[in-house]
């Protein structure tokens, strides 16, 4: 596995000129060193001589390597660039501009030579050992999360408008062959199926339904499947800006975006298309916010410009082919795509045709962006224009971030065999599922985003790495609230909000129109009504999680979440569940229970158990970092506090952990309460060795099942926990599959 190294430029403004710092990442280390002395280097452009020099390459990379390399700075680059070597890992070179610097970003950087090399007219960028890219921050500060492999797809729009070469003096597109070489270039299809499709002259109805066939075995291979908005003579209106931004609300890892382009008023503009298949022309700046508006971005954006747009401008698009989808690209960069590939210039047709299948072919290899571009812009180094392809990216892995499912045991029969151990574990009803906060992440975002949302709002001081951990920001919250009523009640209010912008439109009236000020019970009851109706609205598709869970009809479900969804699932499938949430302190005594000591779980009658409280009654909730320990000293004191239908449950079946991450303090907290209650031995014997915890792979806390399976055995003493790697719609949607197949 190839180890890498990293290096940051960054170039800021400063008096007179710009300043430089650099900073190196070893290996397999997430130190930062400073390599400058001073900790920055000034550096002046000659921006008016580099714009003259613009179709003279070698003349332009020699004047800008001037202006960069500084002794300073190239004692830095070669230092970082030799300390790599030095252990064989290949050099990430990123970038960083100011976005208060725009004559730094219209640059052609990647026309730089190797300063290592001086007389010769080798790129920097076309080896593989050290990889290139733009780095623009963004304020979108959700996290990029991992999808698996089984559901990646891309989009292709190719926009195709009428009144090309009349209203605006640019070529037609050819949509079918441009329609070919991506599909060929993500592996959809194979080259010999393109080259009989284009002898054929197939028409673009041919060549979709041959597509759309390929991308349904592609899922079944290591290729891409993908889906189309292309502009179609018989079907005018297709490639609109409404259409692609609802068609990406369904959720694309990649978009592959063909369109002509100008640059008018200082900003990006778009021919697409209008309802009616004529030229609309779309401002860049608005499809980089409906992009920003999706609740999942596409992880990579391809801005392909063609040749064709290189004769005959009038005035108004002159500039388009050189500026405008470079400038798109770093709107949508700062938007929140994670990686953005864009064309700043007039690319040829015979680069495109090289650079990209061969991108796509690198990329599907090992999911590392850069070394793909690098890679492909090695395929054109003998082109004049192998520098017109730029990558804004901020992916610090590099990686796109797709991950394979499932338990990956040694072979097939073992994963077979776990899974048929699983299934007649929930057969006999000796299985329980704990639920987690991944479960909740559908309606409200992954509690990490809440907590940095939240922390935001109030001025969170504390270490960075502690900005994601919601109880930790509650326990802030509530000591300058002075009082944890203050803290909660602003969290249900949080959490309610969110709710009300992702589902305005399909909430009824009267929950989407609650105003004037609530009480604590009142905001709770209101939080409740709402995700019992998106769990309502989400439940409609078969292999969503609770509809999955409850559809095996078993006698207990706890939930670490303080919704009702859970129940409201079993409800729907026909039975009469009881829902209750434990009494872990002395304040909550009182209040009457829903259970006695007589009381047995049974599946017409399931039990829904809540540990960390309920939405019914605000103060059960467990919250902030005291409320986790208070929960573990008082369950730990007083076993009286877990109801013995539940402690039987927790030590005499199969425990399947769903949709948590092990450093939160709700799967920390209540595994070690079932390691040390009374019977907790019976785990460790053979009776009920298949325990499946689900490992979100989108944490950082481990790289691949082995270390993850190794920690539990260690910490928790438990000999045969079966880690599925995944999240927990994966695992539902693996579960519904295998249930069904058994009847």
């Amino acid at each position: 596995m190839p180890i890498y190294a990293d290096v940051e430029i960054s170039l800021k403004q400063a008096e007179g000129g710009y300043r430089a710092e650099v900073r190196y990442t070893p290996p397999n280390s997430d130190s930062e060193v400073h390599l400058l002395p001073g900790d920055s280097a000034r550096l002046n452009f000659d921006f008016e001589a580099l714009n003259r020099l613009n179709d003279d390459s070698s003349a332009y990379a020699q004047i800008l390597g001037e202006s960069l390399w500084s002794e300073p700075l190239l004692a830095a680059f070669r230092t970082a660039r030799t300390t790599a070597q030095a252990t064989n890992a290949t050099l990430r070179m990123r970038l960083f501009l100011d976005h208060d610097c725009p004559k730094l970003h219209d640059l052609h950087w990647e026309k730089l030579r190797d300063p290592d090399k001086p007389g010769t007219d080798v790129s920097l960028f076309t080896d593989q050992t050290l990889l290139f890219s733009r780095y623009l921050s963004s304020d979108d500060l959700r996290p990029i999360d991992m999808r698996p492999m089984r559901d990646r797809k891309a989009l292709v729009v190719i926009a195709n408008p009428r009144g090309l070469g009349s209203t605006v003096a640019l070529a037609a597109i050819d949509v079918e062959g441009e329609l070919l070489r991506v599909a060929v270039g993500l592996g959809t299809i194979r080259e010999e199926q393109a080259q009989k499709l284009k002898d054929d002259k197939a028409n673009l109805g041919t060549i979709l339904e041959e597509l759309a066939r390929a991308s349904e075995s592609a899922k079944l291979e290591k290729r891409i499947p993908l889906e189309t908005l292309c502009s179609d003579p018989n079907k005018p209106g297709i490639a609109t800006l409404n259409k692609i931004a609802t068609k990406l609300g369904e959720g694309y890892d990649i978009l592959y975006l063909v369109c002509h382009g100008a640059f008018t008023d200082e900003q990006a503009r778009l021919f697409l298309e209008d309802d009616k298949g004529n030229i609309a022309g779309e401002w860049g700046a608005e499809l980089a916010k409906r992009l920003k508006e999706l609740p999942q971005r596409p992880r990579l954006v391809v801005l392909a410009s063609c040749q064709s747009a290189g004769d005959g401008l009038t005035e108004e698009a002159s500039q388009g082919p050189l500026n405008s989808l470079t400038t798109l690209g770093a709107l949508l960069a700062n938007a929140g795509v994670p990686a953005v590939i864009a064309m700043q210039g007039k690319v040829t047709m015979e680069t495109v045709e090289k650079f990209m299948p061969r991108f796509f072919t690198e990329l599907i290899r090992d999911e590392q962006i850069d070394r793909a571009v690098a890679a492909a812009r090695g395929e054109v180094r003998d082109h004049g224009d192998c520098w017109m392809p730029v990558l804004f990216m901020r992916l610090k892995s590099g990686r796109i971030g797709w991950y394979e499912t499932g338990l990956r045991l040694d072979d097939k029969e073992k994963d077979d065999a776990w899974w048929d151990a699983l299934i007649s574990h929930i057969e006999d009803k000796q299985c329980t599922p704990i639920l987690g906060p991944g479960l909740q992440e559908s309606f409200v975002g992954p509690a990490r985003e809440i907590a940095r949302r939240w922390g935001d709002e109030h001025n969170f001081p504390m270490a960075p790495n502690n900005r994601d951990d919601l109880p930790q920001v509650a326990q802030y919250v509530a000591i300058t609230k002075l009082t944890k009523d203050v803290a909660c009640k602003e969290l249900i209010k949080h959490l309610s909000q969110e709710l009300l912008k992702r589902y305005e439109n399909k909430l009824p009236e009267n929950l989407r129109t609650a105003t004037g000020r609530l009480s604590q019970n009142e905001a709770a009851q209101l939080l409740s009504a709402r995700f019992s109706e998106v769990g309502k609205l989400l439940r409609e598709a078969e292999d969503e999680p609770h509809r999955v869970f409850a559809s095996l009809k078993l006698p207990l479900y706890i939930s670490a979440n303080s919704d009702n969804i859970m129940g409201d699932a079993l409800t729907k499938q026909g039975q009469n569940p009881v829902v209750e949430f434990c009494r872990w302190n002395h304040d909550l005594e009182d209040l009457p229970a829903k259970l006695d000591q007589d009381f047995e779980a049974t599946p017409e009658k399931p039990l829904v158990y809540h540990p960390f409280g309920h939405l019914s009654q605000p103060d059960s909730l467990v919250l902030t970092l005291d409320d986790y320990l208070d929960y573990l000293i008082g369950i730990s004191k007083d076993a009286t506090r877990t109801p013995d239908t539940v402690s039987a449950a927790l030590t005499k079946s199969a425990l399947l952990f769903l949709g948590f991450q092990v450093d939160d303090w709700s799967f920390r907290v209540l595994f070690r309460s079932i390691v040390n209650q009374e019977g907790s031995e019976l785990l460790k014997k053979k009776k009920y060795t298949h325990v499946a915890v689900q490992i979100d792979p989108a944490s950082d806390s481990f790289k691949d099942p082995e270390s993850a399976r190794s920690y539990f055995k260690t910490y928790f003493g438990v000999s045969d926990i079966n880690i599925y790697w995944g999240s927990a719609d994966d695992f539902a949607k693996d579960l519904h599959a295998r249930w069904n197949s058994e009847g």
